[in-house]
């Protein structure tokens, strides 16, 4: 289990490097954490403890379901931000700026 629990962050390697190796993520919606995650785990707000807890407690007693969560991280963080989607997606932006 990863949890990233920030106040404040950029966009948040280490969640895609966690999700990459079928670790499903908690994070606070921060960032781009939120967006990192999508459905392949769980965002709550920052400075919400409570919610935090809640969710590591249900990841540490619903086996079944964390198993499909890691499948799912781990598909999400290929598809969308391995080297060659990450290498398009920014010579698109700069194909874009320099029309």
């Amino acid at each position: 289990l990863f949890v990233l629990s920030s106040a404040s962050e950029g966009f948040p390697l280490s969640t895609i490097e966690a999700m990459a190796c079928g670790t499903p993520a908690i994070v606070t919606n921060v960032g781009g954490a939120g967006e990192a995650v999508g459905t392949c785990g769980f965002v709550v707000e920052p400075y919400n403890p409570k919610a935090l807890g809640e969710k590591i407690t249900w990841c540490l007693t619903h086996n079944e379901e964390l198993e499909k969560l890691r499948q799912c991280a781990r598909e999400r963080a290929v598809k969308m931000f391995s080297l060659d989607k990450v290498v398009q997606k920014f010579k698109n932006v700069y194909i874009n700026l320099v029309s």
